[in-house]
């Protein structure tokens, strides 16, 4: 029975995590590869490690509308503006915060595998008897587990769902607070 659930839960998260991948991805390359790119720089800055550079509520703001931010006072905003020659970046204010979620979780996914393709081309030779107290056949297989496709997919699945459910009890909540 729990395997079952297991089976479930996993294959569940495979399609949540596909459809917002999915999501994400028909944005980007909707509104965003004639500007930017990721893992290099176009007319926009790159949006390699974006996500890690950024915080959630900034870049959200930004996609919806950078033209208020700067006008705001932003001093991010008005630096990106400055560096990259005062090109205008069009307001996504259409996008809804699950979309803009989707799309940051798009370029997630995609710096992941740029980082973990950068490592695979700069393998570092290591004593075949010890790595940091483990057996190499141990560190090996460890690695093996976190650079499997299945375990990001789980990881990044269960994180757009934990996104989904916060912005889900989030809603419940406003909706409690106005009955009073």
């Amino acid at each position: 029975m729990m395997k079952k659930i297991t089976f479930t839960l996993m294959f569940m998260t495979l399609i949540l995590t596909s459809q917002a991948n999915e999501e994400g991805k028909k944005i980007f390359t909707s509104r965003c590869t004639a500007c930017h790119k990721i893992g290099g720089r176009l007319i926009g800055p790159d949006l390699k490690n974006v996500t890690q550079i950024r915080e959630h509520g900034w870049l959200v703001s930004f996609i919806q509308s950078s033209q208020s931010m700067i006008k705001a006072g932003d001093p991010l905003a008005r630096q990106l503006f400055i560096d990259y020659n005062q090109n205008v970046m069009p307001d996504n204010r259409d996008l809804n915060e699950e979309q803009i979620v989707n799309l940051l979780a798009y370029i997630e996914v995609q710096s992941n595998a740029l980082e973990s393709k950068e490592n695979d081309q700069q393998k570092v030779k290591v004593d075949k008897t010890d790595l940091m107290g483990l057996k190499l056949e141990q560190a090996k297989a460890e690695a093996a587990i976190m650079a499997s496709p299945y375990f990001k997919i789980i990881y990044w699945g269960f994180a757009i769902i934990m996104v989904a459910f916060v912005m889900w009890l989030g809603k419940v909540i406003a909706a409690l607070a106005t009955r009073d």
